[in-house]
């Protein structure tokens, strides 16, 4: 098998941007108000990554199923299942049933990679109930790991003999129709879905894929130093200038897109001053221990935020953002690094244990969400007032509060008339 592409450190300082502004975005909303397009640097980072290893390799030659699928899941698998176990230990001493109900469900299903298709069922990114979840952060590894159960097999459909020539431009026409299908889901009023789905997110894939397929030449000197500063200017005024409330992911998301892809494609065999910049010690380090900071830092501060009972105070919130790096920086040593290394021999084999550890993660969320969250670990005084959580619902809460569209207003009205 071909080696990965050649190593550039202003590759993992945009990792280090992108995760620095999801991070600030989830302790510091009001600082940082568009920090969530972080996801999507990362998505267009992996496609560029990602799809010149496949068609390297495909093209030499010597592309295997397995090794592949087996490189993901060492990459991605080993940590994962430690914060999962982490969390699930730390949501059942602090959540009551209902959320640690709705917590093991997510847990489940980030075992098999379809975080986001539970939270497309319900109410979004953005709606109160997600955002107290711990595992709601899991859902952009579904849409990842998704998007490269497909994306192999059509390298190679692409790869195919007389289109070969047009692979690039073949890539970029699927990339059109996802950004196009993302925004016609918005203007239909399916904005969850949008946010959550691979399809209305392929395109942010496809615009670091396109890339490493040829789709446009190397640039010279001049045009690295331009592109790199448009580059860096549109990811930068993407994380200031977007806020919650944005439409997303359709065209607001293309500028900081648009962005990662130029400043990818300014280093590309270029040296610019952007990618010096990017690729200073400290940006380099963060960069690296990205993986693990993005999957520490969202339940230390949901689950911290339930402990308390209310709003964390910014000091609060700082030290649980370093303690996020400390973890991160500790699973990056001793749990990454090690489970990346080792033998490619059988790799089904290798495959199957870490898919028998997946089915770990997935018992346990399965048995929080089976039993309703461990009721019978609270005491009889702190279940009776936990049931009010269940049992003093507004029994039209799924017309008036869930409904996905426009509703009517009777039905809605409980109390005195509307002329009282």
């Amino acid at each position: 098998m071909s080696q990965a592409p050649t190593y550039r450190r202003d590759i993992d300082g945009l990792r280090a941007l992108a995760v620095a502004a999801i991070v600030a975005f989830h302790a510091f909303p009001a600082l940082v108000p568009g920090g969530f397009v972080g996801v999507d640097v990362f998505f267009v980072i992996s496609g560029f990554l990602i799809t010149r290893i496949i068609a390297d390799q495909r093209d030499a030659g010597r592309f295997h199923w397995g090794g592949f699928y087996l490189r993901r899941a060492r990459r991605i698998l080993p940590a994962l299942i430690l914060v999962a176990l982490a969390t699930a230990a730390a949501a059942a001493m602090i959540e009551l049933p209902r959320q640690l109900q709705a917590s093991g469900g997510a847990m489940a299903a980030s075992a098999i990679f379809a975080t986001n298709l539970l939270f497309a069922l319900g109410q979004g990114y953005f709606a109160p109930g997600p955002q107290l979840n711990p595992f709601l952060h899991l859902w952009s590894l579904g849409v990842e790991e998704q998007f490269y159960l497909l994306w192999p097999a059509l390298v190679a459909a692409l790869s195919w003999g007389a289109i070969r020539r047009a692979r690039p431009w073949l890539a970029l026409t699927l990339l059109a129709a996802s950004l196009a299908f993302a925004q016609l889901l918005l203007a239909q009023g399916a904005a969850t879905w949008s946010f959550f789905s691979l399809p209305s997110r392929a395109w942010e894939f496809l615009a670091g894929g396109v890339l490493s397929l040829g789709a446009v030449r190397p640039p010279g000197p001049r045009a690295a130093a331009g592109a790199s500063v448009a580059g860096l200017a549109l990811v930068v005024g993407s994380i200031f200038l977007l806020r919650d409330s944005t439409p997303f992911p359709g065209l607001a998301a293309a500028p900081a897109c648009l962005g990662t892809a130029l400043l990818l494609w300014s280093g590309d065999g270029q040296a610019p001053a952007t990618a010096r910049l990017l690729g200073a010690g400290p940006a380099v380090a963060l960069g690296r221990v990205s993986y693990s900071v993005y999957l520490w830092h969202w339940p230390l501060l949901v689950l911290a935020a339930d402990a308390v009972q209310g709003p964390l105070r910014p000091v609060a919130r700082l030290a649980l953002v370093l303690a996020a790096l400390g973890l991160a920086a500790l699973s990056w040593r001793f749990v990454e690094q090690p489970w990346r290394r080792g033998s490619m021999d059988r790799p089904s084999v290798r495959i199957a244990a870490y898919g028998a550890a997946s089915l770990g993660v997935l018992a346990v969320g399965a048995a929080l969400f089976l039993t309703h969250g461990l009721p019978g670990r609270l005491s009889p005084a702190a279940r009776a007032a936990a049931d009010i959580e269940t049992q003093d619902v507004n029994p039209q809460r799924h017309v008036c509060f869930d409904h996905p569209g426009p509703i009517a207003s009777a039905g809605c009205r409980f109390g005195a008339a509307p002329d009282a």
